[in-house]
């Protein structure tokens, strides 16, 4: 190779230039001698090369240019076919083609750039930019502040000495910052990125990087990916951010480089964050999903609510041959308490392992939900309590044995409050309010809206949980009383999980989502938000018992503080709704439905509208038939209207069926027209209710209604035809039209009805219209015999007026003429009054079917028994 140098002599000299070749090989152009006022540029079509000595520039063409340059190259003459040009002490600016090539900027502030082929640039002293181009280029800055970009293909970058930037770009790239605070980016591609020493800032960006931070305080930023951040001994106050997006594996922290002990900080309720210290340095990390350990002897502190964790080169204790256990790695469980709030033993410990078996990895579980799982340990190295007290965990006061959870208990089991899933005896049953669930079996969507009151209300508050922590489990819940939300499967005691951080708000209403569709991928939401995403295993179909929604069958969860509504489990097709979408907590008791009535015959009739509804209640007004007033004189007349002596009931009876009147002669006219005598509804009961009456006696009848109008009206019993008089000569006529007098209405009551006739021949026809209908049906009130009056001597005269005396039903007492007994002329007069006043005698079952008595007969045997 003939290597052409370029000096301050020979720099403008034509002849020089004529003599330099690329023949019969590829040269070397060597500026390097021109000192630091130089500046050197190529073109990049590589046909023209200007030098400046920073007063003129000289200006070189190939030998293919005619003409425009101040010289030419020799025959043949391509400054592309140059394989190693070296720049100046000064501000180069070189540019090189596509083919291979080394540039040099030598001293000074360069700037190369390689363009194709695979290049080899160097900076050189000064604060130099170099760009690779295209190719798998091999860029180093050295010495002073550097820019350095790798473009395309995949390149190794090295920053020298200085505060360097350095960008991979694209492919995979080797960046390298050297001393110095540098800024290093792997951007796309695989990228490897070592800080070396010096306050370094790193992205690895897309892909999967690996990120070495070296000595000082480092920031590693893994960007998407699986990303790995390896750790060294003195490490520096280094911060590790993983970022959890578009990870297969999820993040790694490679600690296998460091021999010094470590203690490795996992109180975090977030499982993938935490912090570790040498003793000297701290690195504190977040969003990493393993954690490597070194050779040293590391300690793992954990605390309560500190989630789950998961190490993995964790050392278990070694067997000595005197049987006791050597510890190696150690767990600080000091700040971790019971439910009672005293410092976890040995008998607070769950052991399980990943697969359920005995052959997976070793799960150690605490009181308040806090687990680590120690990848690469078996259950059975760290099980027993002389293992446990070796990894630094307290022995228990009672040294009861730490027990593995058995396998499913049967649902026909009773409960005696020993579940297995604690070492203290397991869990408790639920509460006799909880909630069942239907039964899981395959990919599941839980939705409900969710309000926790209190985020220190409980120790782990349950939306809802199955198999009460056994070996087929499912649990969606709070992380102790953190304000992270956990969903976790458990299957043939194998464990999957995943957490959403800082998603619980005390006193927020919000709709969540929990479930695991057909791939496995399991997923927490909030308000149509994923907040955590992981894989998972898709539940078989086993029982799992019990379901609970709101609470928990076991003792390190507590229930809900707040309240569920509005739940869904959707499976496949089917979705199950909670139809009273509400499990409420203590505080929020529901209300409870009314009594029911403790007698039958006591609950009210179902057809019946509220203006219809019967006047007795069981409470109320009994049954029988009140007694028939002792003077036929003290009776009320049914013609009254409200103003002028209205039927009295009690207060909590306004609405009571008439009575049927005791005589055909007193009776009101069914066929009435609207201005004779209309029925009154409830609705027109007048402003100040009537007096009480003082004497039982002359107590209304509870069954007549205000104005002696018929209870039923015209849409319930239009074409009934009244109870059968007693006397044949009273008998209705049923050939009467019905549309003779029209039903009244409660507006049209007249101001005062007429007085009712005194003659049974104007008895009212009770076969009338459908609004006069009769006041009582046989299917609502049934007939009684009326209560025997008492002597008429003996009856009290009232006030109230002949014409006012109530209408009678047939088969009860005739009403009074308005004299008594001894009131009388002569023997012709008093059997005249006896006609009018003669009671009905009273009749044996037998006699009910049979014919009424004729007047005559009542008035004999009346007659004979006054007498006798």
């Amino acid at each position: 190779m003939a290597i052409f140098e370029v000096t301050t002599e020979t720099w403008d000299d034509p002849d020089f230039w004529a003599m330099v070749t690329t023949a019969p090989e590829p040269n070397m152009l060597d500026f390097s001698a021109l000192p630091g006022s130089f500046t050197i540029s190529f073109a990049r079509d590589g046909a023209f090369l200007s030098i400046s000595d920073g007063a003129e520039s000289y200006v070189i063409g190939d030998n293919s240019v005619g003409a425009g340059a101040d010289a030419y190259l020799g025959a043949p003459g391509d400054f592309g076919l140059f394989e190693v040009i070296t720049g100046s002490a000064g501000r180069d600016v070189i540019d090189g083609n596509d083919e291979s090539e080394l540039i040099d900027g030598g001293a000074g502030d360069d700037s190369i750039l390689g363009y194709g082929g695979d290049d080899a640039l160097t900076g050189g002293l000064g604060a130099d930019t170099l760009r690779g181009g295209g190719g798998n280029d091999t860029v180093s800055g050295n010495d002073g502040d550097d820019v350095i970009y790798g473009n395309e293909g995949d390149d190794s970058l090295l920053g020298g000495d200085g505060a360097d930037s350095i960008y991979g770009e694209y492919g995979d790239d080797y960046v390298e910052g050297g001393a110095g605070d540098d800024h290093l980016e792997g951007n796309e591609g695989k990228d490897t990125l070592i800080g070396g020493d010096g306050d370094d800032w790193m992205r690895g960006s897309y892909d999967d990087d690996a990120l070495w931070g070296g000595a000082g305080d480092d920031y590693l930023w893994g960007g998407y990916g699986d990303d790995t951040f390896h750790i060294e001994n003195g490490f520096g106050n280094d911060t590790v951010d993983a970022e959890d997006v578009d990870e297969t594996t999820g993040d790694v922290l490679d600690l296998t480089a460091v021999t010094d002990g470590l203690r490795l900080d996992l109180t975090s309720a977030d499982p993938e964050s935490g912090s570790l210290t040498d003793g000297s340095s701290t690195l504190v990390f977040s969003q990493v999903e393993s954690i490597l350990l070194g050779a040293g002897e590391d300690t793992i502190a954990l605390a309560d609510f500190g989630g789950l964790d998961s190490v993995t080169g964790f050392a278990a204790p070694e067997l000595q041959p005197d049987g006791s256990y050597l510890a190696r790695d150690v767990l600080d469980v000091s700040d971790l308490t019971d439910f009672d709030g005293s410092p976890v033993d040995t008998d607070d410990v769950t052991v399980t392992d990943t697969v359920g078996d005995g052959s997976g990895d070793a799960v150690l579980s605490f009181p308040g939900g806090e687990a680590i799982t120690l990848l690469g340990v078996t259950a059975d190295a760290v099980k027993s309590a002389a293992q446990l007290e070796a990894l630094g965990i307290p022995a228990a006061t009672d040294e009861a044995p730490v027990v593995v959870p058995p396998e499913k208990p049967s649902p026909d089991a009773p409960d005696d409050g020993d579940d297995g899933t604690e070492a203290d005896g397991g869990g408790s049953s639920p509460p006799p309010d909880a909630v069942d669930l239907p039964q899981i079996d395959g990919a599941f969507e839980f939705e409900a809206t969710l309000r926790v009151d209190d985020l220190a209300g409980g120790h782990g508050q349950t939306v809802f949980e199955y198999g009460g922590g056994g070996p087929h489990a499912i649990t969606f819940g709070q992380i102790g009383q953190s304000s992270a939300m956990m969903l976790e499967i458990v299957q043939d005691g194998a464990t999957h999980y995943i957490v959403a951080e800082e998603a619980l708000v005390a006193g927020e209403t919000a709709t969540w989502t929990a479930g695991i569709d057909e791939t496995g991928r399991m997923y927490i939401d909030k308000n149509g938000m994923t907040l955590a995403e992981g894989d998972g295993v898709v539940p078989a179909d086993v029982e799992r018992l019990p379901a609970l929604l709101g609470d928990s069958a076991v003792e390190t969860r507590s229930a809900l503080v707040g309240e569920i509504g509005d739940v869904s489990l959707a499976q496949g097709e089917t979705v199950w709704p909670e139809d009273d979408a509400s499990a409420e907590t203590p505080d929020d008791t529901p209300e409870e439905p009314p009594a029911e009535p403790t007698d039958p015959e006591d609950a009210p009739d179902p057809e019946e509208t509220e203006d219809d509804a019967p006047a007795d209640t069981p409470d109320d007004t009994p049954e029988e038939t009140p007694a028939e007033p002792t003077d036929p004189e003290d009776a009320p007349d049914p013609g009254e209207t409200e103003d002028d002596a209205p039927a009295d009931t009690p207060d909590d009876t306004p609405e009571e069926t008439p009575a049927e009147p005791t005589d055909p002669e007193d009776a009101p006219d069914p066929g009435e027209t609207e201005d004779d005598a209309p029925a009154e509804t409830p609705d027109d009961t007048p402003e100040e209710p009537p007096a009480e009456p003082t004497d039982p006696e002359d107590a209304p009848d509870p069954e007549e209604t205000e104005d002696d109008a018929p209870a039923d009206t015209p849409d319930e019993t239009p074409e009934e035809p009244p109870a059968e008089p007693t006397d044949p000569v009273d008998t209705p006529d049923p050939e009467e039209a019905e549309d003779e007098a029209p039903a009244e209405t409660p507006d049209d009551t007249p101001e005062e009805p007429p007085a009712e006739p005194t003659d049974p021949e104007d008895a009212p026809d009770p076969e009338e219209t459908e609004g006069d209908a009769p006041a009582d049906t046989p299917d609502e009130t049934p007939e009684e015999p009326p209560a025997e009056p008492t002597d008429p001597v003996d009856t009290p005269d009232p006030e109230e007026p002949e014409d006012d005396a109530p209408a009678e039903t047939p088969g009860e007492a005739p009403a009074a003429p308005g004299r008594d007994a001894g009131d009388h002329e002569s023997l012709a007069d008093f059997f005249a009054w006896l006609l009018e006043t003669g009671p009905e005698p009273e009749r044996d079952e037998e006699e009910e079917d049979a014919a009424p008595d004729s007047t005559l007969t009542q008035v004999w045997q009346f007659f004979f028994g006054w007498l006798f």
